[in-house]
């Protein structure tokens, strides 16, 4: 009697089961069957018209709701149009599908391309090349560009330098300064430097320890003064930092990593240089 009442309610569980994954799968068929995307629309893009957008991403009228996938878009529209970084898709059901794009921001200007200036994302991405000065981005000299495709990631005829230029672009991007930055030199890859806030110079010098440098540099800027114009060397173990008196708009020197000796202090003109830490060796 008992094996009989148990085998009852076994039996009951198994039906209630079944009914679950039945019951699942008419939601799962349904949603397959009449889901369908009947409009579509895009937000956030500023540099393609909907139309191209849609037309890139291969979203079309019929398209199951259920089956659309943002990174598979993503991809399409972004190797058709370089400024897309990313496609989410919001799905409104039943039957709407919104393509929200998030776009590249310019960071990067190569003012020596051959067929004008060729514009940059910070992850080094192309993203067109203009006929006429444009002031956005930060200033990358000596840098030979070997190919200006919209589309592709930032190469030198030169080697060595893509290499060093990205690890420098992902050192700014870590520490979100790339807005403080005008100016970045790769002329002389013995001779690394860029510009900070139009007023100091930062010398890397040679190409390794890109990070390490950073780092020095990230805390001896913050011991040097929100006025102060110089020129700041963490080439070496020790850094060296020398003021500008004068407070003058700083440019990436063209010479070797050589410092100009120091002004004269003067209470007028000069005060003592901060003291700073020397560069960790590992």
């Amino acid at each position: 009697m008992q094996k009989k009442k148990r085998k009852k309610r076994q039996n009951g569980k198994l039906f209630f089961l079944l009914a679950i994954l039945a019951f699942l799968a008419v939601l799962v068929l349904s949603a397959c069957i009449f889901f369908e995307a009947k409009t579509i629309k895009t937000e956030g893009s500023t540099h393609y018209s909907d139309t191209a957008i849609i037309k890139a991403s291969g979203v079309k009228k019929g398209d199951k709701l259920v089956f659309l996938n943002s990174g598979t878009v993503t991809a399409a529209v972004a190797e058709a149009h370089p400024y897309v970084k990313s496609v989410q898709l919001k799905k409104k059901f039943p039957d709407t599908v919104t393509l929200v794009v998030t776009e590249e921001i310019v960071a990067l200007r190569f003012e020596d391309a051959q067929d004008g200036i060729a514009l940059a994302a910070i992850n080094g991405k192309l993203l067109e090349t203009v006929p006429e000065w444009h002031s956005g981005g930060i200033k990358v000299s000596g840098f030979d560009l070997k190919d200006a495709a919209p589309g592709t990631i930032i190469d030198s005829a030169e080697h060595g330098k893509q290499h060093t230029l990205m690890d420098i672009l992902t050192e700014i991007n870590a520490r979100g300064i790339g807005y403080k930055i005008g100016e970045i030199s790769v002329s002389a890859l013995y001779d690394i430097q860029f510009t900070y806030e139009n007023r100091i110079t930062v010398k890397l010098g040679m190409q390794d320890r890109i990070n390490v440098k950073f780092n020095m540099f990230t805390e001896i800027i913050k011991l040097i003064g929100d006025s102060e114009y110089g020129i700041l060397d963490v080439s070496a173990k020790q850094a060296n930092f020398i003021a500008d008196v004068n407070g003058g708009t700083i440019k990436p020197s063209t010479g070797p990593a050589i410092l100009p000796e120091a002004a004269p202090n003067s209470e007028e003109t000069q005060g003592e240089n901060p003291a700073l830490p020397e560069v960790p060796t590992e």
